[in-house]
């Protein structure tokens, strides 16, 4: 999978765009100043989630109204199934869980989040992380200033993602409807980035609560 990522020289102030691909390291970049830039991910539940957004915002910028649709919606789908076997993993013990056991927390995905489309799996997402049900979540979040997504609070939630995401994709994938315009396509961009920084927060939320067992048990004071 080929893509793009932005890049910001720190020689000259330019910012411009590097290619990717795939789980591959990035290449170091050459500004057009001459400066080679070492390209690092960020720090993320999915790399590969993270790069599909890449590939989305790539394909919207070149004209493809279809592409950006798919591959957005590609990586929410992957933000949430990865952030819910890396907390199964965390709390097996990390490390230890056999094959056997991975593919049984996929079945418990699988089997969690029937029959299918976005609410049902973030919601089973977020009930096992947080407790309580995606919108929820949203809601709290917002009110308690916790995100930055710059976003109305209705643009978070899971209808809202969904129609303007997840039944275009499906549109495209059961009815071969590619006829969107650059707008519908912005919209739906704009969806997966929620999405995805919605669950961003999730993880955070979840990594938050369990360092506050965890120094309440060994009597130390939380990180501000």
């Amino acid at each position: 999978m080929k893509f793009t990522v932005p890049v910001s020289c720190s020689a000259c102030g330019c910012d411009f765009r590097a290619l990717g691909y795939g789980q591959l390291t990035f290449p170091p970049a050459t500004c057009t100043c001459g400066a080679t830039i070492h390209v690092i991910d960020p720090l993320t539940i999915s790399i590969v989630g993270e790069r599909l957004l890449y590939r989305s915002q790539a394909e919207l910028e070149s004209g493809d109204f279809t592409m950006p649709i798919i591959c957005g919606a590609m990586a929410v789908e992957t933000a949430l199934t990865r952030v819910y076997l890396k907390w199964r993993e965390i709390e097996h013990g990390y490390g230890t869980a056999t094959d056997a056991v991975r593919e049984a927390w996929v079945r418990d995905y699988r089997r969690g989040t029937k029959p299918g489309g976005f609410a049902n799996s973030a919601n089973f997402v977020s009930n096992y992380l947080m407790g309580k049900p995606f919108d929820s979540l949203v809601d709290d979040l917002a009110a308690q200033s916790r995100t930055s997504l710059g976003v109305p609070v209705i643009e978070m939630k899971s209808a809202h993602i969904s129609a303007e995401l997840f039944t275009r994709r499906n549109q495209i994938m059961h009815w071969g409807n590619v006829e969107y315009t650059k707008q519908d396509a912005q919209k739906a961009f704009n969806a997966a980035q929620t999405a995805f920084a919605v669950v961003r927060a999730m993880d955070k939320e979840k990594a938050d609560a369990a360092d506050r067992r965890m120094r309440a048990e060994l009597g130390t004071a939380p990180i501000t």
